[in-house]
């Protein structure tokens, strides 16, 4: 199960804020001793060393690397098994008769091919299953005759297939990784500024009559003195499901305020806007199925970082 992060800054940000409020705390230890038997500068050293460790978690581009270097091995292996469909469409251009081809290449799996070209994995399995298959249950049509397909090509193809099967598990057990690498940062994450919540909010207790001191123990006051307000807005990333890459041509609508924006190459598109809730849709396309819909709470001084995932329509 996906976890989700209990904090609205970035992490980096979140790490500087956390240390500052936990520090501050050190500089007013006395009060919160006085106050509840449960504060200790034990725990603000357990809280700065939990914050440096989760710091040191593996971030977002190292856990990619990895991944990254997968898809580009599984985008050649996929080019050289598409050349080999590529092949076995001309063989079967010569086994079968002009009237028989149509039904013959939809039977190796051609209402595949379109989608496999465009780096989608599992049409990419199926186009190879069912040229597989093909090959197996025609075996005499494909290779009677003196120019049609030669022995060595079938195992070419059985080869290349199974070299994209083995790239391709590879490359969902690294993506299961980053999963779970990610899931993990996040918890450590989340538990920093659980804990550190739970600080500030009794910091704002022992501080209530002085304001100058309270502001201490505020974390967006905190926040503020770390980063200056800059434009309002949101930033979406849409990619596809199978293959994560981003998807240009994608429109999405928030409202209220009927705001229009459209995803270019990388699959960005950004808008700055009002402060507000919002209500972003994702309509249908040609090539995608559903309607992703999402509530996206603008806040000012904030660029909203929105990551969409579509899933392409197969066959």
């Amino acid at each position: 199960m996906k976890i989700n992060a209990n904090y609205t800054c970035t992490q980096g940000e979140l790490y500087v804020v956390t240390r500052m409020a936990w520090e501050n705390y050190l500089e007013d230890f006395s009060e919160f001793k006085k106050f509840k038997g449960k504060y200790t500068t034990a725990l603000a050293d357990n809280a700065l060393s939990a914050i440096s460790a989760a710091r040191a978690l593996p971030d977002e581009q190292t856990r990619n690397a990895q991944h990254e270097s997968l898809r580009i091995d599984l985008t050649k292996v996929a080019d050289s098994c598409l050349a080999n469909w590529q092949s076995l469409k001309s063989y079967i251009g010569d086994a079968f008769n002009k009237d028989q081809q149509k039904p013959m290449l939809e039977a190796a799996g051609s209402d595949y091919y379109r989608d496999a070209t465009q780096d989608n994995w599992v049409a990419t399995l199926s186009l190879l299953n069912a040229a597989g298959n093909f090959m197996v249950d025609h075996s005499a049509e494909l290779t009677g005759g003196g120019n049609n397909m030669p022995a060595a090509f079938a195992v070419k193809f059985g080869a290349d297939k199974t070299t994209f099967e083995t790239t391709y598990n590879n490359f969902l057990k690294e993506k299961g990784g980053n999963e779970a690498d990610t899931d993990a940062k996040i918890a450590a994450n989340n538990a920093i500024n659980t804990g550190t919540a739970s600080m500030l909010a009794d910091g704002q207790l022992i501080y209530t009559g002085d304001s100058t001191k309270k502001l201490r123990y505020i974390f967006d006051h905190l926040l503020g003195l770390v980063t200056s307000a800059g434009p309002t807005g949101l930033r979406l990333k849409i990619t596809e499901e199978i293959t994560e890459l981003p998807l240009p041509g994608i429109v999405a609508i928030l409202q209220p305020g009927d705001y229009k924006i459209v995803t270019g190459e990388d699959g960005i598109a950004k808008i700055e806007i009002p402060e507000d809730d919002y209500t972003m849709a994702i309509a249908d396309t040609e090539t995608h199925s559903g309607t992703a819909l999402s509530k996206v709470a603008i806040r000012t001084g904030v660029i909203h970082q929105e990551a969409v995932v579509l899933k392409r329509k197969v066959g």
